[in-house]
């Protein structure tokens, strides 16, 4: 029976536990790796372990050997009551095995789980992966044949459908494998997209200030025209701003305690001792207005440093500040140089 792709790096190690039984001791304790290869199943040679060394073993395939005197073997029988009591005694572990290929009576073998507590605990608790428990009333000769078939038997991917705890043990075994790599895959992931978003950030911010200072140019230039045409200098006055950025921009910087309640963009002026004819108004095209309320007279010197510090506009003043009646607020009024 073919295996799906995912089992072959996976379940390419088993270990082995042999423990044997001395009455209700244990005698000793062995393990054993047996390692999948194209040639079949090789076993290592079996060396000394104990349960603090376990975690060793961590989310490693496991099968449990027990073997000894206590171990009690009985031919299979369906349906036969002593037979069902043991299969259904919860204080028992069980297996059935059979003696040969063509064996048609399975051996029943089981024992008292009380003198295996202590490990069937450590390896909950270490979180091994117990694939299968074998209780035997000696060493099994065809250890290689019984290793092939258990694989094809529980790792197939008809097995793994038709039962849903293997899968889920497949699932939980995948997961821990493949848990740190992934995590690592993310994370790199991560700081890669975090590099890449500094870096362009940084180019960002580099051609930001190239516009502005394209833009202060272009006002210098614009003004050093209007000196020499007065027509051509009304003509070309009108910044090329963006109106949404000032806003924007402005509203980015109000502190907490301050509310606007105008910002005029381009404010008219009234040219004054000027016969009636000529007193229309003018348009400011290099000044804001901003008029606003404030719970300390602090919050507006503070807004007005954030504006000025900022290489999109001039100078910043400060027309203003009226205590406003019966409110305990503050009127303000900012005059701002683009």
């Amino acid at each position: 029976m073919k295996l799906p792709a995912i089992t072959h790096p996976l379940f390419r190690k088993v270990a082995i536990l042999h423990v044997e039984m001395s009455g209700e001791h244990v005698a000793r304790a062995t393990r054993q790796l047996v390692r999948y290869a194209k040639g079949g199943a090789l076993a290592d040679e079996a060396g000394e372990v104990d349960i603090a060394s376990l975690a060793k073993l961590k989310h490693t395939p496991v099968i449990l050997l027990v073997t000894g005197d206590r171990v009690v073997s009985k031919p299979y029988a369906k349906n036969d009551p002593a037979t069902e009591r043991v299969v259904h005694n919860e204080e028992l572990l069980w297996t059935l095995s059979t003696a040969g290929e063509d064996a048609d009576t399975p051996t029943l073998s089981f024992l008292r789980k009380e003198p295996l507590r202590e490990w069937l605990e450590a390896i909950a608790r270490d979180k091994l992966l117990l694939v299968d428990t074998w209780i035997r009333a000696d060493l099994p000769a065809d250890l290689p044949r019984r290793m092939e078939r258990l694989r094809e038997e529980r790792f197939a991917s008809t097995a793994l459908a038709q039962s849903p705890i293997c899968g889920n043990r497949l699932a939980d075994f995948a997961f821990a494998r493949l848990f740190l790599p992934v995590l690592l895959l993310l994370f790199a992931v991560l700081l890669g997209n975090f590099f890449l978003n500094t870096h362009y950030s940084q180019l960002y911010g580099e051609k930001q200030n190239v516009v502005q200072r394209s833009q202060q140019q272009d006002r210098k230039n614009a003004a050093e025209t209007q000196k020499k045409s007065q027509l051509f200098g009304e003509y070309t006055q009108v910044p090329d701003l963006s109106y949404p950025l000032l806003a924007d921009r402005i509203a980015s910087y109000i502190p907490e305690g301050v509310k606007l309640t105008a910002l005029t963009l381009f404010p008219e002026e009234k040219r004054a001792n000027a016969p009636a004819a000529k007193n229309a108004p003018r348009v400011d095209y290099h000044t804001i207005h901003l008029r606003g309320t404030a719970e300390v007279p602090g919050s507006v010197s503070l807004l007005a440093q954030y504006l000025e510090a900022d290489q999109l506009f001039g100078r910043v003043n400060i027309v203003r500040i009226d205590r406003k009646k019966g409110v305990g607020l503050f009127e303000f009024e900012l005059k701002i140089a683009l």
